[in-house]
């Protein structure tokens, strides 16, 4: 014979409670008034008595350990991802300084010039949204490092007379 209660319903005891959470043998149960040789099973959040705990109806049980290693396998992933990332908008950044810089050394300056500085400027603005876009970067810090290019070029503009109105 088999007597089954549900964990969720009114009528488990405090003991019955007890005495699935610990696992104990049928014969430790004291006061509960169930004879000895039946089966008692705790349906719910509760583990059988008889038996190997079970987890509660749809539960995902992971092992923290299994469950640590993929999140580091994960974050490390994610970071290399993100250093190249970084390392590609620092890259870009570089070039356009030292163009900015190639050109003020240089005696004259034409529109042309300006114009490849530009497109070094739109490349490197363009690695910056995608970081931005992706989370690699917060968007001020996006800003800022925009904002740092365009005012080299202004400055350049600015020091060559090549400012329009």
């Amino acid at each position: 014979m088999r007597v089954e209660l549900n964990a969720w319903g009114p009528f488990v005891s405090v003991s019955a409670r007890a005495f699935a959470r610990r696992g104990r043998a049928m014969d430790e149960m004291d006061g509960c008034g169930i004879s000895e040789g039946l089966t008692l099973t705790l349906r719910g959040s509760f583990a059988r008595a008889a038996g190997t705990a079970t987890p509660a109806r749809g539960a995902f049980v992971v092992r923290s350990a299994q469950n640590k290693e993929a999140r580091t396998r994960l974050s490390r992933k994610e970071r290399t991802y993100n250093k190249a990332r970084k390392s590609e908008i620092t890259t870009r950044m570089k070039k356009v300084f030292v163009k900015q810089s190639e050109l003020m050394a240089a005696s004259s300056c034409t529109d042309d010039d300006v114009s490849g500085l530009e497109s070094l400027i739109s490349e490197a603005t363009k690695a910056v949204d995608k970081a931005v876009a992706r989370g690699v970067l917060h968007k001020n810090t996006g800003a800022r490092r925009k904002a740092r290019m365009s005012k080299y070029k202004h400055e350049l503009r600015r020091a060559k007379g090549l400012m329009t109105a």
